[in-house]
């Protein structure tokens, strides 16, 4: 076989490996996300060497883009699922649960950084933070609907603000990002270009930070909000159209014009793709937009934890195991004290409080997300990227039993009062 056609080996091996994994991982009541970064770890070349990324350069560029696209397919489907209404319906308390588990975890990892990493730099000690800032809720989702606790107040603060959690994380994760990329004029290195050269014009901005925020802005203040608005309008006349596959062609079309525009205004992509998920989510074409798009995101996203595994390296995490679990212990205690403290001073029980701090505890899918824009942006290095990834997999095999075990006591508390909590 042509080794320009090598991928198409790599991917099958992904895709199938993946799969097979992620149903293993399920029936032992484990995220099947920690099942995908496994096979890739055991599949690459640290371990049996199937896909070597390092010597098939043709090879590794289309996976990476296939596991870029993965994660901005990824954003996208959960920006669908994002209802502003559900958020509204819990109101103070989901705000202040999203808010302390994202500023007392950033401070935390931006400390355990800075004492351990002193001389990689403030930049790589904000990666940190945000990475640490990260929550995916999706396995303390399942373990409440398992319990039959999906319709519980606890639940529904979690994921409410869980919610507004990845909406300020992508926050933060866009002000470390313009902090730690400016951009270079001429004497500079490489020339300004596309937007951030418009912006410079016009007003007459430097090249540092003020252009990089001024940018981010845009996007958030301006550009978003006339999105919210026309997105929703163009979609009603394209349902009209006859083509078959239409609405889902342009709407992905125009999802990936939004991430384009995004990384133009110095964002990641995926807060483009999640944002435009979001104002479909709100639109009328929403269900089926997202019915079409599930296909797509089943196929990609696989790809995209299984490249975590490929990039881990034996070296890297030997160096890192010390660092990995100060890590993990800052991961649990930032969240339990920064979301659970700010539940109890809202009125929620001491029960009550310690399941919503331990249910935002695990990283998953965002903490990998953002590790891995650290790794390919060379914030971080390859040992701090191993120690983040052992992190939110760590925090993924760890908060599942301790909350089941507070579930059932929860549930019977729920059954003594014979009736669900409505906030």
């Amino acid at each position: 076989m042509h080794e320009s056609f090598l991928f198409l080996e790599y991917l099958a091996i992904i895709l199938v490996g993946a799969k097979l994994s992620a149903e293993i991982c399920s029936r032992m009541d484990i995220s099947p996300v920690l099942g995908e970064i496994l096979i890739g770890f055991l599949l690459g070349a640290s371990c049996l060497g199937w896909i070597d990324l390092g010597t098939h350069e043709h090879e590794a560029v289309i996976v990476r883009s296939l596991s870029e696209l993965g994660v901005i397919f990824m954003m996208f489907y959960i920006g669908l699922e994002v209802r502003i209404s559900q958020i509204a319906k819990i109101g103070f308390i989901a705000i202040s649960v999203a808010a302390g588990g994202i500023f007392i975890p950033l401070i935390l990892g931006y400390s355990v950084g800075l004492w351990m990493y002193p001389q990689a730099g403030w930049a790589t000690h904000l990666f940190i933070g945000a990475i640490m800032a990260a929550t995916s809720v999706a396995i303390t989702a399942r373990i409440m609907l398992d319990l039959g606790l999906h319709r519980s107040r606890a639940s529904r603060i979690i994921l409410a603000a869980a919610v507004l959690d990845d909406i300020l994380g992508l926050v933060v994760l866009s002000i470390v990002l313009a902090a730690t990329r400016i951009p270079k004029g001429p004497g500079g290195g490489e020339p300004i270009h596309g937007l951030a050269a418009i912006f410079q014009n016009i007003l007459g901005l430097g090249n540092g930070l003020l252009l990089n925020i001024s940018l981010i802005v845009f996007f958030l203040v301006v550009l978003f909000p006339i999105l919210w608005v026309i997105v929703p309008k163009i979609l009603l006349k394209v349902e009209q159209l006859d083509g078959k596959g239409s609405l889902l062609v342009i709407v992905l079309g125009l999802m990936l014009l939004c991430a384009f525009v995004a990384a133009e205004c110095g964002l990641a992509p995926i807060i483009g793709a999640f944002l435009f998920g979001m104002i479909v989510g709100s639109s009328k074409a929403s269900q089926v937009i997202e019915e079409e798009v599930e296909p797509i995101f089943l196929f990609l996203a696989p790809v995209f934890f299984v490249t975590i595994g490929l990039l881990f390296d034996v070296n890297n995490i030997a160096a890192a195991w010390h660092f990995a679990i100060i890590l993990t212990i800052a991961a649990v205690l930032s969240k339990l004290i920064g979301s659970g403290f700010a539940a109890k001073t809202c009125g929620a029980s001491n029960l009550e409080s310690t399941i919503i701090g331990l249910g935002m505890v695990p990283r998953g899918e965002v903490g990998l997300i953002v590790a891995n824009i650290g790794l390919i942006t060379g914030v971080v290095s390859g040992e701090i990227f191993a120690g983040a990834v052992v992190m939110c997999i760590l925090t993924i095999v760890v908060v599942p039993p301790f909350l089941k075990i507070l579930g059932k006591k929860y549930q019977k508390v729920l059954t003594r009062k014979t009736a669900v909590d409505t906030y």
